[in-house]
């Protein structure tokens, strides 16, 4: 088995000879660097560890979020540290976020419902429909693309893209995979997904242009 990289430095350590004191502030260094890097990952599990263990208590819990406050100031947050000029660089030439788009909206949603066939519950192949129709997710896609080193601009602007137009493709492939009906405030809903969406990151870019003394380092 594989050991971890700070259980052999403590090893070397006492190969020659530390004390303990030493050992431990080492230790302990190399504890930090590695919550510092992989704190996301390790958040996510101990919340989805929860939410599987203690599902109605953290239902009480969390009752009183509002969900839309949330989505916008993380992507305001996401905005305020994405270099302008990548974003830019990326409205210029939108080709992999229209991709991203088009794979969310023209194969996912028909892909879900196929692979419902390969179940008997009727329940379960809706439910992959609705899965595949949504968009994608908010703000944690775009901290995935970050801390994996990826272009961020382009999965902003394919959140925004999807985000944008669910109200009319999430609607029309649930109509046609499922048949269901429904009435919507299609101005009332763009008027929404403007206030979550687009000026949290238009005031974010705005924040860092005039702070760029504190957001050069971001």
């Amino acid at each position: 088995m594989r050991a971890l990289p700070w259980a052999r430095n403590r090893q070397a350590w006492r190969e020659v000879g530390l004390m303990d004191g030493a050992e431990a502030r080492v230790w302990v260094g190399c504890m930090s660097a590695f919550l510092s890097k992989h704190w996301f990952l390790l958040l996510l599990t101990l919340g989805l560890g929860a939410a599987l263990s203690a599902p109605a208590a953290l239902r009480h819990a969390t009752d009183f979020l509002n969900p839309r406050p949330t989505i916008a100031v993380s992507l305001l947050l996401m905005a305020w540290t994405m270099p302008t000029r990548s974003l830019l660089a990326e409205a210029r030439q939108p080709y992999a976020a229209l991709w991203a788009v088009l794979l969310s909206y023209g194969v996912v949603p028909p892909l879900g419902w196929a692979l419902g066939f390969l179940t008997p519950f009727q329940d379960l192949q809706i439910g992959l429909a609705i899965i595949g129709s949504v968009p994608c997710t908010l703000a944690s896609a775009i901290l995935w693309t970050r801390l994996a080193g990826g272009n961020e601009a382009t999965a902003l602007l394919t959140v925004l893209g999807t985000t944008f137009t669910s109200w009319f493709m999430t609607t029309a492939w649930l109509y046609v995979l499922t048949g269901a009906t429904l009435q919507l405030d299609a101005a009332g809903m763009m008027l929404d997904l403007v206030l979550i969406l687009i000026l949290p990151v238009v005031f974010g870019q705005a924040l860092r242009s005039s702070f760029a003394d504190f957001t050069r380092g971001v």
